[in-house]
């Protein structure tokens, strides 16, 4: 069991910090059954390790706004009242209240917290700081997400994904 905490720890690493060293690949061998090789075979078993490893997820004030507009249909603006502070190539200084985690994002996606229902309307966020790693990879999403004039910390993974519809309209990646 040993051996296997170090390939969670570092799996983990790899998806909170894509620089980081690859997933190992000898946890699965051939294919499950699934049509899926061996390298998305391990990386299945070492993402579900790392979500029954994890810390629960607890949102911040901003999250929580996000959580329940969601929830009800409507969109999320953390916009700034003053315009000139909303050019998203400016992101990066934006104030900590106009942050939301990469790991809410996709918790919400993924429908993964029974508690932060998803309405038909999708995911619609304004002027946001989407902060971490947002890995969509080989996901359904059933529902439009919508990002108008955020700041994206890191980039986007969509590979093998399948979506309602996307749009990053006025985003800085």
């Amino acid at each position: 069991m040993g051996n296997q905490d170090s390939k969670v720890d570092r799996f983990a690493q790899r998806i909170t910090d894509p620089t980081s060293e690859p997933a190992p690949p000898d946890l699965a061998q051939g294919d499950n059954g699934k049509g899926l090789d061996a390298a998305q075979e391990s990386e299945g078993v070492m993402a579900q390790a790392v979500l029954q490893k994890k810390e629960p997820l607890t949102p911040t004030r901003e999250e929580q706004m996000l959580i329940d507009l969601v929830a009800r249909g409507e969109p999320a603006d953390y916009s700034s009242s003053n315009p000139a502070d909303n050019d998203p190539i400016t992101g990066v200084s934006w104030e900590p209240t106009r942050t939301i985690r990469a790991e809410v994002i996709c918790a919400l996606v993924t429908k993964s917290k029974q508690r932060w229902p998803v309405h038909a309307n999708g995911l619609r966020i304004k002027g946001a700081r989407i902060a971490g790693f947002v890995d969509f990879q080989g996901i359904t999403i059933s529902y439009p997400i919508i990002f108008t004039d955020c700041y994206i910390e890191q980039e986007m993974v969509f590979k093998d994904a399948s979506a309602h519809s996307v749009n990053l309209d006025g985003c800085y990646v």
